[in-house]
C-alpha cells in the first residue's frame, strides 16, 4: 500500500487489498470467541487471564481499525461476516 513498486510487483492494488481486508477483518474478530463466553469469565475471575474475549476485540479493534483508516482503507462493519459474536 505504501510502495507503488511493490504494489506492482504483487500485481494488486488498493482494491485488492481492501478485498482481502474485509475477507480477513471479520474472522480475526471471530477468533476472539464469544463475548458472552463461561470460560472466558472464569478466565478472568481465577486470574488465568486478565481481560474477557469482549475486551480483547476491543482493544484488537482499536489497534486494528487505526492501521486500517491509516493506510487509507475502509474499516469493514463490525457485524458483517461474522459468525461468533
Amino acid at each position: 500500500m505504501r510502495s507503488a513498486e511493490y504494489a506492482r510487483l504483487c500485481g494488486g492494488g488498493k482494491d485488492e487489498v481492501q478485498h482481502a481486508v474485509n475477507k480477513w477483518y471479520p474472522r480475526a474478530l471471530d477468533t476472539f470467541g464469544k463475548s458472552e463466553s463461561r470460560f472466558s469469565d472464569l478466565a478472568v475471575a481465577y486470574g488465568i487471564r486478565r481481560w474477557g474475549n469482549a475486551e480483547l476485540r476491543r482493544m484488537y479493534k482499536d489497534d486494528i481499525d487505526a492501521q486500517i483508516r491509516g493506510l487509507g482503507l475502509e474499516v469493514p462493519p463490525e457485524g458483517r461476516g461474522r459468525n461468533i459474536f
